[in-house]
């Protein structure tokens, strides 16, 4: 990753946040695994299948993994980062122990290009300041990433939406439902930000149908109503 690097953690109260270049890239609650914001709405998808292997692209702070890791015994999970500065900052800011995953301090688009038949879910969390990387928005990842899944994989994006990028957001959905069966989170998480999950395999009423029988903790409430809404 090149250019400027501004790297902060603030605190406020139990709650940290970890800044880059002015960009919140992830948050902590020291007394909750829920952020409330939507790296939560990635912590339903290992329900869908038994001992899910997951390759989790873009560390940030380690909110992704901290929390998959935290609720899930029996699952295997990978990291691919291009910055290796993050693998020390993830450590410091949520405390997770990196060295129970294999990480690749390389471009995840690169992992994901050798990779076949290999996951069950793929993460795309990765950013270089407000930005997806273009790489990943681009038909040839994609294709890539449908080869690396499993018969009944997933690919889960985080998406920051903006006026300014309307047509990158249509576009990216267009070349999504080349590959995969395309929904979308919204309502629930943020005006800024949607989650696509990208499916092979399940349909949404699957996918909510399944959740909705594994899922019966109160503070998971607010999950399973946002998928409850997938569309």
């Amino acid at each position: 990753m090149k250019g400027k690097e501004d790297i902060k953690i603030d605190g406020n109260g139990d709650t940290k946040v970890l800044k880059y270049n002015g960009i919140t890239y992830s948050v902590a609650n020291a007394n909750s695994i829920y952020t409330h914001l939507y790296w939560d709405y990635f912590i339903p998808l290992p329900l869908l299948f038994e001992k899910p292997k997951v390759l989790i692209i873009g560390l940030g702070g380690g909110t992704i993994p901290y929390q998959l890791s935290k609720i899930y015994n029996d699952i295997d999970i990978e990291i691919a980062e291009i910055n290796e500065k993050m693998v020390e900052i993830a450590k410091e800011f949520t405390g997770i122990d990196l060295s129970k995953f294999k990480i690749y301090i390389e471009d995840g688009a690169t992992v994901v290009k050798r990779k076949r038949n290999e996951y069950n879910i793929i993460i795309l969390d990765a950013y270089i300041n407000d930005r997806i990387p273009k790489q990943f928005l681009g038909e040839e990842f994609i294709s890539d990433a449908y080869s690396a899944l499993k018969e009944d994989g997933i690919l889960a994006i985080n998406y920051a939406r903006r006026l300014s990028l309307l047509l990158e957001y249509i576009t990216y959905k267009s070349r999504l439902r080349k590959f995969f069966n395309l929904y979308e989170l919204k309502k629930g998480i943020n005006s800024k930000n949607s989650i696509f999950i990208a499916t092979k395999k399940l349909t949404g009423a699957e996918i909510f149908a399944i959740l909705k029988s594994k899922m019966s903790d109160p503070q998971e409430q607010f999950l399973l109503d946002a998928y409850s809404r997938i569309v």
